[in-house]
């Protein structure tokens, strides 16, 4: 076993040249990354995806049900068939025609008592509008918070102003509280991500977004571990900003607020292009490619560096979704969500008046297409 340890943190990968592990040694003057520094994420991960189911269950819910959103106890279900049960498991939960028509004559319905079953089990399986709500709401909470403790930190460091200024003196960059927190907390929420990935109403990216999951804590941990937390931060608080604009539209979506849903889509839109496809890598990435020229080239430089390029790919992937959503609703006046389901936008119950800003059948024209698209 200390054989794979010492191969493993072999300073010539992880370090550069003349440099070894003891320098980064932290003392009652220095706070270095360390590793041992991490132990505590998965124990604050547990907590914040324990916290989360908590408030769901008996604030969120609750919040919920006062701006009239139904939960899917009210929805009809079924009758209970294990036949048909059997094929929608194992076969298909939309069977084509030829298979309605079998089934129709093994049990004796008609082909549309058959086709109205699985319509309801479709709808059974697909989750509520209420706990849509709950998990945007959960979202929306903590991407706020940890955005605007984000700019704390860059207003207190300041690295925006000279990002030649996350790479001066490396590798001896001791880092503060601030930054401290910001990085575990960050590690920490990503880790109940990875937990609710699997328990989340799962949407046609899952597998994307997996991987958005995955690569963002081995990027986090990676910049720990090398202490490239200056850039690392920078990164972060880029791309927190748009995620509140974002989960803000969807939270406007389900309580009707449709004209101010349009504006929050918008602003997410403008903030998502301006901060993931201008700012990181017209400034981030250059900055990234050019510190060589402090830090030296060393292994888990390259490493770093590729981890890094990789989020550009899948911020031009989801880019391409909002590019469909606004062509969607500016030439076609259609309004689906790319990213949903065929059916997973069903539950959002067309029930009753316009709060703040609405007016008019929802599915009348493109005017209120941006309250109807609610990407992740």
């Amino acid at each position: 076993m200390a054989v794979i340890s010492q191969w493993f943190w072999n300073e010539r990968f992880w370090l550069p040249d003349n440099v070894t592990w003891a320098d980064l040694k932290s003392d009652e003057f220095h706070h270095y990354p360390e590793m041992s520094d991490l132990y505590i994420v998965l124990p604050i991960a547990i907590f914040i995806y324990t916290l989360r189911i908590a408030l769901e269950k008996m604030v969120f819910s609750r919040i919920g049900v006062m701006f009239g959103i139904r939960s899917s106890s009210n929805q009809l279900r079924p009758i209970d068939n294990l036949v048909l049960e059997r094929v929608y498991l194992s076969v298909s939960r939309t069977p084509d025609d030829s298979r309605l028509k079998g089934l129709s004559k093994q049990l004796d319905w008609s082909e549309k008592q058959v086709e109205a079953w699985f319509h309801l089990r479709r709808a059974q399986d697909r989750a509520s509008r209420l706990q849509k709500f709950n998990e945007t709401l959960w979202r929306f909470i903590f991407y706020l918070c940890i955005f605007v403790y984000g700019c704390r930190v860059q207003l207190h460091h300041k690295f925006y102003e000279d990002l030649r200024s996350c790479w001066l003196g490396y590798p001896l960059l001791a880092i503060d509280d601030y930054l401290y927190r910001y990085y575990i907390v960050t590690l920490a929420f990503y880790c109940s991500l990875m937990i609710s990935q699997f328990t989340d109403i799962r949407r046609k990216d899952f597998w994307i977004m997996l991987t958005h999951h995955i690569v963002t804590l081995f990027l986090v941990t990676f910049s720990w571990m090398v202490n490239f937390v200056r850039i690392g931060s920078v990164i972060i608080a880029i791309h927190d900003a748009s995620d509140v604009f974002l989960e803000l539209a969807k939270l406007l979506r389900y309580i009707k607020y449709l004209m101010l849903c349009n504006i929050s889509f918008a602003m997410f839109t403008i903030v998502f292009f301006v901060t993931r496809l201008y700012i990181y890598p017209v400034y981030v990435i250059p900055s990234i490619y050019n510190s060589p020229d402090i830090v030296g080239f060393h292994n888990s430089w390259y490493i770093f560096f590729a981890l890094t390029c990789s989020l550009v790919l899948m911020h031009a992937f989801w880019a391409y979704l909002i590019l469909k959503v606004v062509y969607s609703i500016a030439f076609r006046g259609k309004t689906d969500d790319s990213r949903s389901d065929s059916e997973s936008d069903m539950c959002l119950e067309e029930d009753g008046n316009r709060r703040g800003g609405g007016g008019g059948d929802d599915k009348s024209d493109g005017s209120n297409g941006f309250a109807h698209q609610t990407y992740n």
